[in-house]
């Protein structure tokens, strides 16, 4: 014990003589990074304490890269208090390094964060939750979802991160949920390409709010049976929703939509329609297809295969 206190006994009297001599001085982090290997706990509750408020941005990073890098049995127990702590800044590292460190409490403590509308940074629990990898974790992030904003777009990302073990979760949810989150939920589903969300996908072409979404969702599943479902949308009113429906068609390479994906490559009033189109059309007709840009010049699309 002697030993393990003697770091810290260094940094006091260090700290002693400066103030005798009239000189204030914040031991560094790299100091108190060395004192914290050394066995000084004092040092490493410092260290901690240094990711949040009051700290200045940089003296935060410092303290967060040299907390990451101590050994588990220095700063684990600490880490684990700054995860309930008042301070948001301190939370959010703290939430950090135990998603970085995947230590197995970090999923009580991501999902309190994610949860806690007191907690500004929210979306850190869900990325929590995608560093530790748990499946058991999709019904409280699908549920989130409906909190919107930065929360959803971190939520989708770890659903997609999670993959096919979300799925089940999602299609559960997912008909609850409000149409901002819904939109969120198609999307993770095309990331997916799970095909039991097919029919879900489906119902999801009935709602203008997610129907471009859930069209181009359809095409990443890869299941040529969804193009009867498409082929109306390409005289969808909303150009987004034609734009989509042709891409879908011509990565299931459908064959019947040949008549109609030549109209829209050749008269649709928006240009990204007219060279999603052609593109598409390319794909079904295994040649390259030109479409008129803007100026009405005759060009080949861009290649977005590559």
């Amino acid at each position: 014990m002697t030993g393990a206190r003697r770091p810290s006994l260094v940094l006091a009297s260090l700290l002693l003589l400066l103030v005798a001599c009239g000189v204030p001085r914040t031991v560094p982090v790299e100091e108190l990074a060395q004192a914290a290997r050394a066995g000084d706990s004092d040092a490493a509750a410092d260290l901690v304490g240094r990711m949040g408020r009051p700290w200045d941005e940089q003296t935060r990073s410092e303290a967060y890269k040299a907390v990451l890098s101590l050994p588990e049995d220095v700063v684990e127990a600490r880490v684990r208090e700054a995860c309930r702590s008042r301070d948001p800044v301190l939370r959010e590292h703290a939430l950090a390094v135990a998603g970085n460190r995947k230590w197995s409490w970090a999923f009580d403590a991501a999902e309190d964060a994610l949860v806690d509308q007191a907690f500004p940074r929210r979306y850190v629990g869900a990325w929590v939750l995608g560093e530790l990898d748990r499946s058991d974790a999709a019904p409280v992030l699908v549920a989130a979802l409906a909190q919107g904003g930065d929360v959803a777009r971190e939520v989708t990302r770890t659903l997609v991160k999670l993959g096919k073990a979300a799925v089940p979760a999602i299609l559960e949810v997912m008909p609850g949920l409000p149409a901002e989150a819904r939109l969120q939920a198609v999307l993770a589903l095309g990331d997916i390409r799970d095909r039991r969300a097919g029919p879900l996908l489906v119902e999801a072409l009935a709602d203008p709010s997610t129907r471009s979404a859930a069209a181009w969702a359809l095409g990443m599943l890869g299941d040529s049976t969804y193009a009867e479902d498409l082929l109306p949308l390409l005289d969808d009113p909303d150009w987004r929703v034609r734009m989509e429906a042709a891409r879908a068609l011509g990565v299931l390479e459908a064959d019947r939509a040949d008549a109609d994906l030549d109209r829209l490559r050749r008269d649709d009033p928006v240009a990204a329609v007219r060279e999603w189109a052609a593109r598409s059309l390319a794909l079904i007709r295994k040649t390259p297809q030109t479409f008129p840009d803007e100026t009405g010049r005759q060009r080949l699309p861009d290649n977005v295969y590559r």
